[in-house]
C-alpha cells in the first residue's frame, strides 16, 4: 500500500496502445511519479490491462483518482 506516497496534485496517465490492444508505453503525471513505487504499481496495472484492438497505435490520456479511505 502506497497511500502515503499519493501526490496532492492531479494524477494522470498517458498510455500508448499498440494496434493489438496492448499498452506499449505508460507515462505518469506528475513526472516524479514515474520513478516512485506508487508509479510502478500504476504502470504495472496499466501495462497488463487489455485494450480493444485498433487499426493503428493510439495514445489516450486517463485521469487517475485514488479512492478515499
Amino acid at each position: 500500500d502506497h497511500r502515503d506516497a499519493i501526490p496532492n496534485e492531479e494524477i494522470a496517465a498517458t498510455i500508448q496502445i499498440a494496434a493489438d490492444g496492448r499498452a506499449r508505453v505508460v507515462q505518469l503525471k506528475p513526472d516524479a511519479l514515474n520513478a516512485a513505487p506508487l508509479g510502478g504499481c500504476f504502470r504495472n496495472v496499466l501495462m497488463a490491462t487489455p485494450f480493444p484492438p485498433a487499426a493503428a497505435t493510439k495514445t489516450i490520456n486517463v485521469p487517475l483518482k485514488p479512492k478515499a479511505s
